[in-house]
């Protein structure tokens, strides 16, 4: 910011969805491979940091927790869930089984956030598929 300059990170080619922690540490994906590589501006250097699990736990949309000591995400394998990734000791935690609710935005792609306190958001469009009634009467 003090230089106004522009330049391209060392090493980052062909990494992809580029996500900054509060503490300037990058997380970035290497060509859909769903292996997740950090970038810390400390040692201007790339470190593998999470490859996807052989029991087939992947995780899209990552997240940083608002101390940036974790990261979040979905998992898109046979069951929708939410896990949590630390940082420190890379250990996979499930934090919510969504069951039948699907992750859907208008754009029909699943989205996930996380609130003030972390607690993780998705969007879920229920379509034309769950309908209902409300009766009302003024008095």
């Amino acid at each position: 910011m003090r230089t106004r300059r522009v330049s391209v990170i060392p090493g980052s080619e062909r990494m992809m969805g580029p996500k900054c922690s509060p503490h300037g540490t990058i997380l970035a994906e290497k060509e859909w491979s769903q292996t997740f590589w950090l970038f810390r501006s400390e040692s201007r250097r790339w470190e593998e940091f999470w490859r996807a699990t052989a029991d087939g736990v992947t995780i899209a949309y990552p997240t940083w927790s608002h101390d940036g000591r974790a990261l979040y995400g979905l998992s898109l394998g046979d069951e929708w869930a939410v896990f949590r990734l630390s940082i420190e000791d890379r250990r996979l935690e499930r934090v919510a089984r969504l069951g039948t609710i699907v992750p859907t935005a208008p754009s029909e792609q699943p989205w996930m956030g996380l609130d003030p306190d972390d607690a993780p958001l998705i969007l879920r469009d229920t379509g034309v598929s769950d309908l209902y009634a409300l009766d009302w009467e003024a008095q």
